[in-house]
């Protein structure tokens, strides 16, 4: 850490050591912190020091995302800052989605690290402070969710690849998904519906129906739904529920499915006429 940055935030590191310290008078408060505070000014300026040696130096998601003026305040660096640029001295946590592309948030614990102090005196504060965090992790994590999805639908990122197991789960019955093709429409009733992963993934699709056997479907669900891609990317989050009606319309019949030999649990298929739909899928069912 350099002399300029002390210069110019002693104020307010000092004041961050300060309540920091606070807290351990309130080792009931403590206990319901999801972190472990760094008690000393001599610490955070180590911790500090620490957390600039690791800080990312390319261009990677993480450097784009963390600050190098932000003071770690959790021990072993646990993910929780304090800015020392803004007056209020926010606290906040930061997060990491564990999939592709694996997006960063900011998640604020409390506007102000003095509001935290003054809480520290009422243990059942604390605890509910946290348990709100918690939740604005969860938000913070659809969030996250919904723009990779939007990324699939537009092409910018790799859906994951599907399982065999996914696609035909052991409990499914030939005889109890039923299969039609009528003018380019295909109907199934009573589907596992990544079944419809034997369908080419960039595949157009309009005229879209369906109906889960256990859940209304909302309408803005269907928005950007236009082809098998988007649907499987949306389908995958309901996993493994069945669907009681699933309709859908393609515009040609020959780029239908597309072929590769498929090794592990994970493989495609490729067929020219719309007909032969269901037979693969019921021959695959035999497998």
């Amino acid at each position: 850490m350099n002399s300029d940055y002390l210069n110019k935030y002693s104020k307010q590191l000092v004041q961050i050591a300060s309540n920091l310290g606070e807290m351990t008078d309130y080792p009931e408060s403590l206990s319901e912190l999801t972190f472990r505070v760094i008690p000393t000014y001599e610490s955070l300026i180590e911790h500090y020091k620490t957390y600039l040696s690791e800080f990312p130096q390319d261009d990677t998601e993480e450097r784009l995302f963390f600050d190098p003026n932000w003071i770690p305040i959790a021990v072993d660096l646990e993910g929780v800052f304090v800015d020392p640029t803004d007056p209020n001295l926010c606290v906040f946590g930061t997060l990491r989605d564990t999939e592709p592309p694996y997006l960063w948030r900011k998640v604020v614990i409390i506007d102000s690290l003095n509001k935290l102090i003054l809480l520290a005196c009422d243990p059942d504060s604390i605890h509910r402070l946290f348990q709100e965090h918690a939740i604005a992790c969860m938000d913070a994590l659809y969030d996250i969710s919904k723009v990779r999805t939007e990324m699939i639908y537009n092409g910018e990122l790799a859906a994951d690849p599907i399982e065999k197991f996914e696609i035909f789960p052991s409990q499914i019955q030939k005889g109890y998904t039923q299969i039609s093709v009528d003018n380019l429409h295909i109907h199934i009733e009573n589907i596992y519906p990544l079944c419809l992963s034997i369908l080419c993934h960039d595949q157009s699709i309009t005229n879209l129906e369906f109906k889960w056997i256990d859940m209304p479907v909302l309408k803005e669900d269907l928005i950007g739904l236009t082809c098998i891609r988007n649907l499987i990317t949306y389908i995958r989050v309901f996993e493994p529920r069945l669907m009681e009606h699933l309709s859908f319309k393609v515009e040609k019949s020959n780029i239908l499915f597309y072929y590769q030999d498929y090794q592990v649990d994970i493989f495609f298929f490729d067929a020219t006429d719309l007909e032969r739909f269901t037979e693969l899928f019921y021959s695959l069912l035999d497998q």
